[in-house]
């Protein structure tokens, strides 16, 4: 019996070895579980910003780099013409391929998706569509005034419904994105949610039974991109609050770079806190560096459109308490229901001081809250589960080809 060919088309994914990217991932688990899985992605890393030197070098999956020009920063025109010309590109690609069995593709990039999905339509290829944030609410936060950002985005809006309606199937990342994207579809099924999460086997083993070092006070940890979303400003003036207040010795580790790497480390200088910056890690050393902290912080600024984002995957799986900042009710919930961690209002240091001072005067309540969050990743976040509902997803439409229950999709218009 032949293997089912699977083409995954994903515009963010990882370096092979050593990365915890959803898609990365799902390459190893459809190669292993369904059939013969090639990923298509870019040859920029948008992470690193800079061009890939090498990829796909010894993944069970096959592994293809389509050239795109790249960009310097993440809100510009330069990177929606380097979008619009990684999309043509992908377009060529399609055309000179084979047509595969089943086509899995990531959003964003909206340009990128739209190619795929006019394809899928014109050839008949079953889609599945995996949501990994939602376009272009996620720039309205950089675009003032508000009602501004809305109508000159309408165009995208309508652009975005329009593949999501396209996909015969849809994974999201979130409740929140799937209630988005079910709207966009006019209530049509095929929509399920699997969380971004972690592979908890991986990474204990990369954790390597790390533990927070006996001292006094408590260090804080906080893993991703320096950004426009993120508000550690706040972070560090409530930590210059609590040193005030004489609330026992707090430090801070920030593992991650982004656009805004200096204004963060200035903020950090000017607070006088105690503040320790890696940059960018390889995601095992990022993983020891996390477990040996005490509490992790979630600082996302109001109006934010994420949801369950990548890192409280980790600090669950690291067993850490969150503060959390958050105005999103599906991840505030989730630490409710928990008893995870504790939710302040964003932007407001005052309560951060106090969810510091709290956590930092009592052992047991860290560590009940911090089983509470190791319980949360295992229960809800680890991959070795919730994946599978992926790979059986992708199976059951390709079994389904044809048949009734297909949920196909409609034609996305040209860009």
């Amino acid at each position: 019996m032949s293997r089912s060919d699977v083409l995954m088309v994903a515009h963010y994914v990882g370096d092979p070895g050593g990365t915890n990217n959803r898609f990365n991932e799902l390459a190893e688990r459809l190669q292993a579980g369904v059939g013969d899985v090639e990923l298509v992605t870019s040859s920029f890393s948008h992470r690193r910003k800079r061009q890939r030197v090498e990829g796909g070098v010894g993944t069970p999956y096959a592994f293809t780099a389509i050239p795109e020009p790249g960009y310097r920063t993440n809100v510009s025109l330069r990177r929606i013409v380097s979008h619009r010309v990684f999309a043509r590109r992908v377009r060529r690609y399609l055309e000179r391929r084979t047509p595969p069995d089943l086509l899995y593709c990531a959003v964003p990039s909206l340009a990128a998706a739209g190619v795929v999905a006019r394809y899928a339509r014109r050839r008949g290829v079953p889609l599945v569509l995996d949501v990994q944030d939602l376009w272009p609410e996620a720039f309205l936060m950089v675009i003032r005034p508000r009602w501004l950002g809305r109508l000159v985005m309408r165009p995208v809006f309508r652009r975005a419904e329009s593949v999501y309606r396209a996909a015969d199937r849809v994974v999201t990342v979130s409740r929140t994105y799937s209630d988005r994207v079910l709207a966009a579809r006019g209530g049509r099924g095929g929509v399920s949610t699997v969380h971004l999460g972690t592979d908890l086997e991986r990474f204990d083993r990369w954790a390597g039974g790390s533990r927070p070092s006996p001292r006094s006070g408590i260090r804080l940890a906080y893993i991703g991109t320096l950004g426009r979303s993120y508000d550690l400003a706040t972070v560090f003036e409530a930590m210059r609050l609590a040193g005030e207040a004489g609330i026992g010795d707090v430090s801070i580790t920030v593992m991650g770079t982004g656009p805004l790497d200096r204004e963060v480390r200035a903020a950090a200088v000017t607070c006088g806190v105690e503040a320790e910056f890696t940059g960018h890690l390889p995601y095992p050393d990022m993983v020891r560096r996390l477990a040996a902290c005490d509490v992790a912080v979630n600082p996302i600024r109001s109006g934010s459109a994420g949801s369950v984002i990548n890192k409280v995957a980790d600090y669950a799986a690291a067993g850490l308490p969150v503060i959390n900042t958050q105005d999103s009710s599906e991840y505030r919930s989730l630490l409710t229901a928990y008893r995870a961690g504790i939710n302040c209002p964003p932007e407001s240091p005052e309560p951060l001081m106090e969810a510091i001072g709290l956590l930092s005067s009592s052992d047991v309540l860290r560590r009940t809250m911090g089983a509470n969050s190791r319980r949360l990743a295992e229960e809800v976040f680890d991959r070795a589960r919730t994946y599978g509902e992926i790979v059986d997803l992708v199976r059951r439409t390709l079994d389904a080809g044809d048949a009734d229950d297909l949920v196909r999709g409609e034609a996305a218009p040209a860009n």
